[in-house]
């Protein structure tokens, strides 16, 4: 029987003289099992001539391992069941909180740490036991069971988006590949409807294939419909209203879309997809996009019960396609609020036993950018996380670079290792509800919930989803939250990383062959296209702009004082101003007047824009702008608010102010067309 040796402290000595060379190593053990003369590796005997080299790290692991191993057994610990750190911390009111946080503001109203979001809801910075109990909140129940507010499922079905075209064969090799690295699905978009298109082949079991009908009216739809229909491993979903809003009509009219997709429903390689991803990328907020989910739902079901087709069946053949977007809490609560609707829709309907809904997640197109697309790998994965936290069923995180064009494999195997480290190394999916127990998601979810129940109910009476989409009620109701992002975005209050906020405008551009251009046959029910927005639209136009310039337009930074009075404000014009593509021209400051004169007319621009601290602007500003516009520049801005000073500072030649909170893109405008550069 081998006994362990007690541990004991080795000596150096007799560990240096156990060393040896050989080709491939500087240090190896000597005391190799394999025979004298050999390693285990297989090379050569201290004995032998050998130069001093690198050392085999097998070799040196067996020795270590060998020499100096040491008992080391694992300890017994016992918990005690009555354990609790309640009794750790002393207990704190609300009340006590707050007069804590009033403190810390300094003079600041509480109100200032309360946060409107684009649906209308306050969040509050502290949510508790008591504010759960004020709010009234009712049971969440539990997972498994209705009104599933908590999930369904432990665990997801990871997906990968595809783009089908005309090389069938192409996307057969990516899906093998995908396949081999984890890929269980394949979720096949159809860009355009107006060819026919055949369905490749899939990987061996148990991966499937989704693909979009559409309508089931186009040309590639009946076509597509077809292969479905004679392989049992795609499943085909009908969207109509998806492609309706895309391209602002139909090959026929909707009930004939219906009649195609409800004759269907009872067979199971046939679903309904009710998709939120248009309504996303228009513009649409939380409240909104839940809304028209619930309004496609009335609707379908109201189609099917003029064809026999009970709610519970119809139910039970419906996917619900929700894109992630930047919000990573407010996203896990609108999937719980989602399916909490569903189950109160199904409810009013009658159905007894309502069926669980079945909700795949995509991330958010309309977050994604262009410019360094490298950031978009951190959207995804907090776009996932939350997916994965809200319990969607499938998930499809989408390549960084599909915003450029089409995804080259760095992109598509980005995004299924987002999806496995996540699974594999971060364990989500051995959790079940992981967002229970949060005050803040519970009472967020119930917001939602009754804030879309009501949004729901005015689409119902102003015609329904239809009658919304006809008399484009619906497109004006998201326009007018898209007016509010337009302006966070522009005056930076929503940053975009990488476009907006810390860009580079001197990064390699990321390069990839354009998508499959999208087209459908538009010949009724004609309605105005919703429109396919991105945040980092504006800023990027700009960015294009200047990028066609040569030379490129730039802004020479008029730095006052020291490093330490001057720097801070430097640095934030410098960001301001490359958001756009304009290059700045920084330095370290300079001695004299004379000496900023000489720099900026070196620089060979024409804007300059003064930086320091505000002491400094009292004593400097209006001379350094006097000097500046007798060089000849066509513009003068200075970094920071003007406040009492403005009017003989805007004497002295300064026209335009940048501060935080000012309208960014607006200023960048203004800049440019000093150059000759207008994005009209």
């Amino acid at each position: 029987m081998n006994s362990v040796r007690p541990w004991r402290r080795p000596c150096r000595r007799r560990h240096r003289q156990s060393l040896h060379y050989h080709p491939n190593a500087r240090r190896a053990s000597t005391g190799c099992p394999s025979g004298a003369g050999s390693l285990p590796c297989g090379h050569a005997s201290p004995g032998s001539a050998q130069p001093r080299r690198r050392p085999c790290l097998r070799a040196v692991s067996a020795h270590r391992s060998s020499e100096f191993r040491r008992p080391n057994p694992v300890p017994e610990i016992k918990l005690d069941p009555e354990f609790s750190i309640r009794g750790l911390f002393p207990s704190v009111s609300d009340q006590q909180w707050r007069e804590g946080a009033e403190k810390l503001l300094r003079g600041k109203p509480f109100d200032s740490l309360l946060t409107k979001t684009y649906e209308d809801l306050v969040l509050q910075p502290l949510y508790t036991p008591a504010t759960a109990a004020a709010a009234g909140l009712p049971e969440s129940g539990a997972p498994d069971g209705p009104p599933w507010l908590r999930g369904t499922t432990r665990g997801w079905t990871l997906l990968q988006p595809y783009t089908l075209g005309v090389d069938v064969g192409t996307l057969a090799g990516q899906l093998g590949r995908d396949a081999a690295r984890g890929v269980e699905g394949a979720w096949l978009q159809v860009p355009d409807r107006t060819s026919a298109r055949t369905l490749p082949d899939l990987p061996d079991d148990p991966f499937s294939g989704r693909v979009d009908l559409g309508s089931g009216l186009d040309v590639a739809d009946r076509a597509l419909l077809d292969a479905v229909a004679g392989n049992e491993r795609w499943t085909g979903r009908f969207d109509p209203f998806a492609v309706l809003v895309q391209f602002g009509g139909l090959p026929g009219e909707l009930n004939e879309a219906a009649d195609v997709a409800l004759s269907r429903i009872a067979d199971p390689r046939f679903r309904i997809a009710i998709s939120l991803v248009p309504a996303e990328r228009a513009g649409a907020d939380l409240v909104t996009q839940n809304a028209i989910a619930l309004a496609q739902l009335a609707w379908w079901l109201r189609e099917a019960d003029t064809r026999g087709i009970g709610a519970s069946a119809l139910a039970a053949r419906i996917d619900l396609l929700v894109p992630i977007g930047r919000d990573t809490f407010r996203e896990i609560a609108r999937l719980r609020a989602l399916r909490g609707l569903w189950a109160a829709l199904l409810s009013a309907c009658g159905v007894e036993d309502i069926p669980a809904p079945f909700i795949q997640t995509v991330d958010s197109g309309r977050v994604w950018t262009k410019r360094d697309p490298w950031v978009n790998m951190l959207r995804s994965t907090a776009q996932t996380f939350a997916g994965i936290a809200g319990g969607a069923n499938a998930i499809a995180t989408v390549p960084f670079d599909a915003a450029i064009g089409e995804p080259d494999e760095l992109g598509r195997r980005m995004a299924i290792n987002t999806q496995l480290i996540l699974r594999l190394e971060s364990h989500l999916g051995t959790v079940v509800d992981p967002a229970a127990g949060s005050f803040y998601l519970d009472q967020i979810t119930q917001e939602l919930i009754e804030a879309s129940w009501k949004r729901f109910q005015e689409i119902e009476r102003d015609g329904g989803l239809v009658g919304g989409l006809r008399q484009g009620t619906l497109l004006r109701g998201i326009e007018a939250v898209q007016e509010r992002r337009d302006w966070d975005l522009a005056t930076r209050k929503a940053p975009i990383i990488g476009v907006s906020a810390y860009p580079n405008i001197d990064e390699e551009p990321v390069v990839r062959p354009p998508e499959p251009a999208a087209a459908a046959t538009v010949d009724a029910f004609r309605i105005e296209p919703w429109p396919r927005r991105r945040d980092a639209d504006a800023y990027e136009a700009l960015r294009d702009l200047c990028d066609e310039q040569d030379p490129r337009p730039s802004v020479f930074l008029a730095n006052l004082g020291t490093i330490a009075q001057h720097n801070a404000r430097a640095t934030f014009a410098k960001n301001f101003y490359e958001s756009g593509g304009l290059r700045t021209i920084g330095n370290d400051g300079f001695p004299s007047l004379d000496a900023l004169v000489a720099a900026f007319r070196d620089s060979g621009a024409r804007v300059a824009c003064i930086c320091s601290s505000d002491d400094v602007y009292v004593e400097q500003a209006a001379d350094a702008a006097r000097a500046l516009r007798e060089q000849g520049a066509a513009l003068v801005s200075l970094a920071g608010r003007p406040g009492e000073h403005e009017d003989a500072w805007r004497s002295a030649g300064i026209e335009r102010f940048i501060f935080v909170g000012c309208d960014v893109l607006a200023e960048l405008h203004a800049t440019l067309e000093i150059y000759g550069v207008s994005a009209s």
